[in-house]
């Protein structure tokens, strides 16, 4: 499959990829049926990635400050959730009990400073949620 081929099948769904920092991403919201041509053309991935950079350079993102890099959602728009997900709350304390076996630790609960408990994702009504709270400022 070459690159041309595969970049004409991804505009036929109305995908359109980029280059985002040197891995190649999808820009815009993805219909379902680009799972399973993404599984086609994984093997000519690198060759994808050359040919982008190549020959279509509008198509080329370059993010330059790692706290932008991941708070850019697949659109590439601002997407302030992850961001709070990835940089703990400068109020958040000390981890109030053991992770659960899902691996998320999203969902623990944790000291704070504001209110006492918090958690860190999560839909919560009696408890702070970092993902929806007005009071969280970013750690450095």
């Amino acid at each position: 499959m070459t690159p041309q081929e595969i970049l004409a099948k991804c505009a036929e769904i109305g995908v359109k990829l980029q280059v985002r920092d040197g891995k190649l991403a999808p820009a815009g919201s993805l219909p379902v049926s680009f799972i399973k041509l993404s599984q086609q053309f994984i093997p000519y991935k690198k060759e994808l990635i050359e040919y982008i950079q190549t020959n279509m350079p509008e198509l080329v993102v370059q993010t330059t400050n790692p706290e932008q890099k991941i708070a850019y959602n697949v659109a590439g728009t601002p997407n302030d959730k992850v961001m709070r997900l990835r940089i703990p709350c400068v109020n958040l304390g000390n981890q109030l009990e053991k992770a659960s076996g899902c691996g998320c630790a999203g969902n623990v609960t944790y000291s704070y400073q504001v209110f006492g408990t918090c958690r860190r994702a999560g839909i919560h009504e009696d408890i702070a949620v970092c993902t929806s709270c007005d009071k969280y400022e970013p750690s450095k």
